[in-house]
């Protein structure tokens, strides 16, 4: 059975908006891989399972300690993603991650599609056999 390689990357791995976000992709049958920033720690939003690839430390309300983590995240990306699967999609939570986003396309060849999430809207769970469609028309076939 093919199950969707999902790179997710969060502003913030303790925000518990992403923990229900890689849950539900987890529950429709994807394989998720999360990257982000660390603001704190909070085990509260764990996911049993997965661990994460941090890309380093960012604070709220410092945008230029932002702007800068995330460059030199890009810059080491490709160390910080050795040993990951080539995504099926990748999936940015915000526009700071899209910046990253890109830069693992590029790392992975660059044909795996992209998706924005919009900030304040609920993920709407897809069934199983929803997701077995995207794949099948975005990715090729697996050996």
């Amino acid at each position: 059975m093919f199950m969707l390689q999902i790179l997710y990357f969060a502003q913030d791995l303790a925000d518990p908006a992403v923990r229900r976000r890689v849950l539900m992709l987890l529950t429709g049958g994807a394989k998720v891989t999360l990257a982000g920033f660390r603001r704190d720690a909070n085990p509260l939003a764990a996911i049993e399972g997965i661990v994460p690839v941090e890309l380093g430390n960012t604070h709220d309300g410092r945008f230029v300690q932002r702007v800068g983590a995330v460059a030199k995240s890009c810059l080491s990306l490709k160390q910080a993603l050795r040993g990951v699967e080539r995504p099926d999609l990748i999936i940015a939570r915000n526009l700071d991650m899209l910046a990253i986003a890109r830069k693992a396309v590029s790392l992975f060849g660059g044909d795996v599609p992209r998706l924005r999430m919009p900030r304040h809207s609920p993920p709407a769970p897809f069934p199983r056999h929803r997701w077995q469609g995207v794949a099948d028309k975005r990715a090729p076939a697996r050996p």
